[in-house]
């Protein structure tokens, strides 16, 4: 019986190029991910607004009954934002 621990394989050049784009493109994703996440962690960027909507006559106005509270980057400080349904900050009128 043979042993097949002892067999090499070998590898055309074709090959051999194709593992390596591979292994650099693999090693490319992994350093970006990990710069993302390190990105993330020491410069954290501020929260969108998200209480505006797109509007062709004011060029925004706000989304009606929304609720978001907002985070300024830096501080401790938080804003919190009530919109009514009527697309005013402030109190529901009824």
């Amino acid at each position: 019986m043979k042993d097949n621990s002892k067999t090499k394989i070998k590898l055309t050049t074709k090959k051999k190029a194709f593992y390596f784009l591979l292994m650099i493109a693999l090693t490319a994703i992994i350093a970006l991910f990990t710069l993302e996440i390190v990105a993330r962690l020491f410069f954290p960027q501020q929260e969108a607004m998200r209480w505006f909507l797109s509007d062709e006559k004011y060029g925004y106005v706000l989304k009606e009954n929304f609720h978001q509270k907002y985070h300024y980057a830096g501080s401790d400080f938080v804003m919190e934002v009530k919109i009514n349904s009527l697309g005013h900050r402030g109190k529901e009128f009824i």
